[in-house]
Formats: structure tokens, C-alpha cells, sequence
């Protein structure tokens, strides 16, 4: 009987990526923050030590990486337009001229 030995998932990249799912389920303020930096450190750890962790723990940190990237731009856009968007309803900008 052969036994093959498996290498762990990178805990980070998993980290990342639950970050990922949970901006979807609500939590958009620190998640995305979270999941950018343990992003960068699944990758970083990966990049050390390839052998120590599954072939598919780099392409997870980058996922979770750069979909955490994406979602806090989004997110610091929408908020600059619902910003833009309530002084221009309230009027702020015709007191102006």
C-alpha cells in the first residue's frame, strides 16, 4: 500500500478568501482590509517556501488578493458617489455660486 503525502493549504490564503466571501454577506469595512494583508502574507509565505504548501495555495492568495483589492476601490468609489450624490440632492453646491 503507497502513501502519498499531502501538503497543507496555506492558512492565509484561505483567510483571504473567506474575507472575500463575508464583503459579499455585509461586512464591507474591514474585511476587504483584512483579506488585502493576509493576502499579501499567504503570497509572501508561499513565495519562501513552495514546497511547504499545496501547488494551488498561491493561485488562492492571489484570488484573495486581488478580489479584495477590487471590492475596497468599488467600495471607496461608491462612496465617494453617494457622497457627491446627497450634497448634490441637499443643494450644497447651489449656495456655492
Amino acid at each position: 500500500m503507497q502513501t502519498t503525502s499531502t501538503r497543507p493549504m496555506n492558512t492565509m490564503a484561505i483567510v483571504s478568501l473567506v474575507c472575500l466571501v463575508l464583503t459579499f454577506c455585509g461586512c464591507v469595512g474591514i474585511a476587504p482590509i483584512a483579506g488585502i494583508i493576509t493576502g499579501y502574507m499567504g503570497k509572501k509565505q508561499v513565495s519562501e517556501n513552495p514546497m511547504a504548501f499545496s501547488d494551488n495555495s498561491a493561485q488562492l492568495a492571489q484570488i484573495g488578493f486581488i478580489g479584495n483589492i477590487v471590492i475596497l476601490i468599488l467600495s471607496v468609489c461608491a462612496t465617494c458617489v453617494g457622497i457627491a450624490y446627497n450634497l448634490y440632492s441637499s443643494g450644497a453646491f447651489n449656495n456655492m455660486m
